[in-house]
């Protein structure tokens, strides 16, 4: 349309061209010309009506309600009073005012679209008058509710040894963003090879006398597993002991520290003259952690975190290694070493282009790694290791010949398998005892020389080639003296936790841990002494450890609400890829180019040609550049060759990058309710997926992500009649959409753009567990819902139900559901070859009448619940008033999968289901 720009004197003119302006899609154009017509026609109430529509399309709806109460004092015409009223009625709800919306709506005429407002605004007054406290219904909202399905061998994986290239997550350049604390999150922290090579960029600057003496750091260091923090923790306090050896190298060879943590760090079994310094260690560490009056220097150790974390060091003090013997260890090294060469041979037959010197060990250390390999044995070339290296071991190891290995006398194992023991921190009890019964040995999966190498390309060459523990030490020496250019002024804070909910935490402020703690008088700073642990096995003299007797202070008021970097691993793959990386990760990144969170792929990068491919998996075919700029606000930094292959192993970088809240700026109305549509269809109802695969793309998200997702759109400008008008729809128990359920794996770009007929499809299977989270939410999203279908947060109850039996069968992706059905609607064809055809109504589902009524009448799927693997109990929310309406002696309860489809357990009838309550009352947990 061409708009006829001539500017135009008096009222009718003005706002005609205002009218026109605003049928073209320019609202924010057509509103000076509203309020100029106003102007010069101040008794006239329809520039006025005209101003509260532009305001209530731009979702400025304090100003829409206030030039509709202009106009309604004008307006004499009782059918243009009913439209500016509605409005004003709706622009109060998007306000969240509901008290002044129940109000307008007394002057609004009672058709059924007033009485179903009417019904939606008393539904979301009962909600707010439930809740008792803003803060704890929030903070249990963001600590409760999962945000992916679960999984039924729900333990996570301790993995002890990584596979990155090290890594700083600091440089100079972020000392141009001008504040006076750099802010680090490091998630999923593993070995720490990351936060190690973050300290060694610290000494490298100022050994150039370019660290700056003025900025504190902060580093956070993330993990789910108790164990890995514990081992980080470990770890760090020795680390901080050969920082205080200084340059003194007599020191650092009496102190034994350097081998204590080569063998700590990379072995699975050790000498025992290490594995007493190991124990002492976790014994003082025991004590420290037990004491809330000591805080250990650098490090914030929670006291949330900390019975957790005291339960794992208590566990490698005997039962660890009494479970997991040398022997057992030893042997598992030479088997897991032996299939992964065989698998990297295998590898590199697939992949001929590929490099294999990452995994050629570094020159000098040819010979110790053929050792390893063949007797599980990792020796070391140190000063004083005739102390401490059996002379059994010292002569097997100068008689080996790597070229025939098989001439070795292995008699000098039996010699180590009775001295040496087991490093207990390779192991996580919790861990092995809930593996598959096929794979109850721990798993050795990383090559220490490997890591050798990874050190060696990072520029840590050592002065003397004498083997493994030579580039160790030379890397250790470098990262203790990084920690202690820095010690004064840094923090490393401890988290244990799913990092999206930490991370949420953090945005909302509602981090359990952070709250100012006062120091009182005497209070001391706890420090691993082993300087003087070390010194005495030197001794030999095991004269019992002192109570350190130094005294800090920690300032814990100032915890970062925003990071300058984050390092996310390849934690997306397992929890919704990019999806969780732009809506977790970047809210809390400060913007500007010197920012940036970061991710890699590893489960399945040749699954994906580009980033631009990964993004349409996991955002539902939101993939291009700029639309992630419109809906995410996020930007990729360049890559040379974006099209290399397997380039989503290598990491990305991506940088925060505001934009305008003008809807010009935005997507359109009809793209973002078509994504928005689809979103929910590929969460909901995943495409069908093989059970086991080596690549295989995860579909984990739940419904709360549709919610989450509608509470950033807000936050970014996305009008609230938009997002409520969607979920309305949604918990309508029907949608109309061009969108459709996902047809291939992963999303492939001609389905997304294949224009398909406008469909009503039922979401009816979804829409009671939909509503239900809505309702327990809806008190804190920043904008109001208007749906009638939402009920007050009071028939929100907590269920449980404990299953006879849960085979553990492909039990460790999260794709389990839920589901209430009715015996005798779903159909038998469900459990022999899938319920997703019966969920569908698209073109691909089930058009018989039997299957209409079980998805409409028959199904109610639950994706947000919670799996308590010990009790094979299942805790999920679900209104009450629809729980209460079912048969329970003919519904049943299940639990199935979304890859397969198909039944994992049950069904069992619902009489057994326990009604815990209304989750608003239940008592709140703490964190």
């Amino acid at each position: 349309m061409t708009v006829d720009n001539t500017p135009s004197t008096d009222s009718a003119s003005l706002r005609a061209h205002g009218n026109e302006l605003y049928k073209a899609g320019k609202i924010e154009e057509a509103i000076p010309l509203y309020q100029q017509s106003a102007e010069l026609a101040p008794l006239d109430p329809a520039p006025l009506s005209n101003l509260s529509a532009a305001y209530y399309e731009l979702g400025n709806y304090p100003a829409s309600v206030t030039a509709s109460d202009q106009a309604l004092a004008l307006l004499e015409d009782e059918a243009k009073r009913q439209k500016v009223a509605a409005r004003k009625s709706k622009s109060l709800v998007y306000s969240l005012n509901y008290q002044a919306a129940i109000e307008a709506l007394g002057s609004v005429s009672g058709d059924n679209d007033n009485a179903d407002t009417v019904k939606a605004v008393q539904n979301a007054i009962d909600s707010q008058a439930s809740v008792q406290d803003w803060v704890e219904l929030r903070t249990r909202l963001v600590n409760e509710l999962p945000r992916c399905k679960p999984q039924i061998r729900n333990v996570p994986e301790y993995f002890v040894v990584g596979h990155d290239v090290p890594d700083s997550l600091y440089d100079r350049s972020l000392l141009k963003t001008g504040r006076d604390k750099i802010s680090l999150l490091f998630a999923g922290i593993g070995d720490s090879r990351n936060l190690h090579a973050t300290f060694l960029s610290f000494f490298l600057d100022e050994s150039q006398g370019k660290l700056p003496m003025d900025k504190a750091f902060h580093i956070t260091i993330c993990d789910h597993k108790p164990a890995v923090i514990a081992r980080d923790i470990l770890i760090h306090g020795i680390i901080s002991e050969l920082a205080d050896c200084g340059d003194d190298f007599e020191k650092q060879i009496d102190s034994f520290t350097i081998p204590l943590l080569y063998y700590l760090y990379l072995s699975p079994i050790m000498p025992d003259a290490f594995h007493i310094l190991l124990q002492r260690n976790i014994t003082h560490l025991i004590k420290v952690l037990e004491d809330p009056q000591f805080r250990m220097r650098t490090l914030y150790v929670p006291q949330m975190y900390r019975p957790a974390i005291l339960k794992i060091l208590r566990e490698w003090q005997h039962e660890a290694g009494e479970e997991y013997h040398t022997v057992r260890m030893r042997k598992e090294t030479i088997r897991q070493r032996a299939k992964d060469r065989a698998s990297l041979e295998l590898t590199m037959m697939q992949y001929p282009e590929a490099s294999t010197s990452i995994h050629n060990p570094p020159e000098g250390c040819e010979k110790e790694e053929a050792f390893y390999r063949n007797t599980g044995v990792l020796v070391m070339n140190w000063t004083s290791h005739n102390k401490v290296l059996e002379t059994e071991l010292q002569k097997a190891y100068a008689d080996f010949d790597p070229r025939n290995p098989n001439a070795l006398d292995t008699s000098f194992l039996d010699v180590v398998d009775a001295s040496w023991k087991t490093n207990p921190t390779f192991i996580d009890l919790e861990w092995q005892r809930n593996r598959e019964d096929s794979h109850a040995d721990t798993c050795i999966g990383h090559d220490p020389f490997r890591f050798g190498h990874e050190l060696k390309s990072v520029g840590m060459a050592a002065p003397e080639k004498q083997g493994l523990l030579n580039y160790f030490g030379f890397w250790l020496t470098f990262v203790a003296k990084g920690l202690t250019a820095v010690k004064s002024r840094l923090r490393v804070e401890c988290c244990i936790g799913d990092i999206t909910t930490v991370l949420e935490q953090i945005r909302i402020g509602a981090v359990g841990h952070r709250t100012p703690i006062p120091v009182h008088e005497g209070q001391q700073t706890a420090r691993s002494d082993t300087s003087k642990i070390h010194s005495d096995l030197a001794r030999d003299d095991k004269s019992a450890i002192q109570k350190p007797q130094i005294k800090a202070d920690h300032q814990l008021d100032d915890f970062p609400k925003a990071y300058d970097r984050i390092h996310l691993s390849n934690i997306p793959d397992y929890i919704g890829g990019s999806f969780a990386t732009f809506l977790y990760a970047m809210p809390v990144l400060h913007p500007g180019k010197q920012c940036y969170s970061m991710a890699n792929c590893l489960r399945n990068p040749p699954r994906f040609k580009t980033h631009v491919h990964f993004n349409h998996e996991y955002l539902a075919g939101l993939s291009s550049p700029w639309d992630l700029v419109k809906a995410f606000q996020v930007r990729m930094e360049d890559i040379e060759q974006p099209d290399a292959p397997l380039i989503l192993s290598d990491y990305t970088k991506w940088h925060r990058k505001p934009v305008s809240r003008n809807l010009s700026s935005l997507l359109s109305r009809e793209q973002i309710e078509l994504w928005l549509f689809r979103f929910f269809l590929k969460i909901s109802i995943p495409m069908t997926r093989e059970m086991r695969e080596q690549t295989l793309i995860y579909s984990p998200l739940n419904l709360t992500a549709i919610v989450r997702l509608c509470a950033h759109l807000y936050h970014v400008g996305y009008p609230a009649h938009w997002l409520s008008g969607v979920l309305e729809e949604i918990c309508s128990g029907k949608i109309k959409t061009r969108a459709r359920p996902p047809r291939s794996d992963p999303l492939t770009f001609e389905e997304t753009k294949t224009s398909f007929p406008l469909l009503s499809q039922s979401t009816a299977p979804f829409a009671t567990e939909f509503t239900t989270l809505l309702s327990m939410s809806q008190c804190t999203l920043p904008f109001g819902i208007l749906s009638p279908h939402i009920p007050p947060i009071h028939l929100a109850h907590q269920y449980s139900f404990v299953f006879p039996e849960v085979p553990d069968i492909v039990a460790e992706t999260p794709v389990f559901v839920l589901v209430l059905f009715s015996m005798h609607q779903l159909p038998k064809e469900a459990e022999q070859r899938g319920m997703r055809k019966f969920l569908l109504s698209d073109e691909t589902g089930s058009r018989t009448e039997k299957g209409r009524i079980a998805r409409e009448e028959g199904i109610h799927v639950i994706s947000t619940w919670q799996w308590h693997r010990q009790e094979k109990k299942a805790t999920f929310w679900l209104r009450k008033d629809v729980f209460e309406a079912l048969d329970h002696s003919t519904w049943g309860i299940s639990i199935w999968r979304t890859d397969s489809w198909l039944r994992q357990a049950g069904p069992e009838l619902l009489v057994d289901v326990v009604d815990e309550g209304p989750w608003i009352s239940s008592q709140s947990k703490e964190y």
